[in-house]
């Protein structure tokens, strides 16, 4: 659900999607956008669909508990918060820079112990990066970029 929505917003916000880790309380995505492209609508779209679909998941489920948690967590504008409510846009100009956030964004899930390398997260471009194919949602690459 949630890679599928990571692509719904690429298709919506034309971007280039260079990397990403799924977490379970984040995610980081790494992306290319056209100039004078508002990058935060990113996060904003993604956090509200994931969101809505998360929520609907645990109505269906009759999880009450898990529901009633995301409702203490949001502010008086939400109804719900699954997210953290910050989103950090960071712009990257040089190709080496780009290599160090990839390395950071894969090593995530390695750092918090939800895998021994890695290649071993499911959650993850990496595995484009090491030749294993692209994942679980295509990613587009450097090509024309840097």
């Amino acid at each position: 659900m949630l890679l599928a929505n990571l692509d719904k917003c690429r298709e919506l916000f034309r971007f280039k999607l260079l990397g990403y880790v799924i977490m379970p309380e984040h995610w980081h995505i790494l992306a290319h956008f056209a100039k004078g492209k508002d990058c935060l609508s990113i996060a904003r779209d993604y956090k509200r669909f994931t969101s809505m679909e998360i929520i609907a998941v645990l109505g269906k489920m009759g999880d009450i508990e898990s529901i009633q948690y995301f409702k203490d967590m949001a502010d008086s504008k939400a109804g719900h918060s699954v997210w953290k409510e910050q989103a950090r846009v960071i712009a990257i100009a040089k190709m080496s820079n780009v290599k160090a956030k990839l390395d950071y964004i894969h090593n995530n899930p390695v750092k918090r112990g939800l895998a021994n390398a890695p290649a071993d997260y499911l959650y993850s471009s990496v595995g484009y990066y090491l030749g294993n194919g692209s994942g679980r949602i295509g990613i587009d690459g450097f090509e024309g970029i840097y």
